[in-house]
């Protein structure tokens, strides 16, 4: 235990001196001679700035080969229940929250979603709490937005009073054949 103790302290002691401001950054020594500076191009070019303008909506062209180009959105929660899932059933239209967005993000050549909310069929409406369940015709609005990998891992799928009605279908939602899309999640 004390050989342990010394070696941690000196692994420390060497860590704290090469990162410490002034601390030594000597390289090791080596028989080979000392490489030149490679030469700096005149003019010096000016460093370009990355902001979120430019990665989203650049003002030049692309510079990558657009056939290499893939795009990729991350939506976050989508949590079709509580009071969405009560308004959809009130409309009888299950595509009305996602319409907002859909021309954007169905773009994408992949569209991930963290399905916050399990798709059960029978749910009861729910206006609050901490239990999801949303009505499985949701299902065409994920669709709508080109949906292509949907989470399931997360704290609201496998908890709650329909937590084995949660995990009976699990095996189905893993490849939907009617969109393609693939669903992730972790163990129940």
């Amino acid at each position: 235990m004390a050989g342990r103790l010394v070696v941690l302290l000196a692994a420390l002691t060497i860590l704290w001196e090469a990162c410490a401001p002034g601390g030594s950054s000597a390289a090791p020594a080596s028989s080979s001679p000392a490489a030149t500076a490679p030469a700096t191009p005149s003019p010096t070019p000016a460093e370009a700035r990355l902001t979120l303008q430019g990665l989203f909506h650049p003002a030049g062209a692309v510079r990558a080969d657009p056939a290499h180009v893939r795009t990729l959105i991350a939506t976050g929660d989508t949590i079709p229940a509580r009071l969405v899932n009560i308004e959809a059933t009130k409309r009888q239209d299950f595509l009305w929250p996602f319409r907002p967005t859909a021309a954007y993000v169905r773009n994408a050549d992949v569209t991930f979603v963290n399905l916050e909310t399990p798709l059960l069929a029978g749910c009861p409406a729910r206006p609050g709490g901490l239990v999801f369940c949303g009505d499985p015709r949701f299902l065409d609005g994920l669709t709508a937005i080109g949906t292509r990998v949907a989470n399931l891992a997360n704290n609201h799928v496998y908890a709650g009073p329909d937590t084995q009605r949660t995990a009976a279908p699990r095996p189905t939602w893993s490849s939907s054949s009617s969109t393609g899309a693939r669903s992730t999640s972790g163990s129940p």
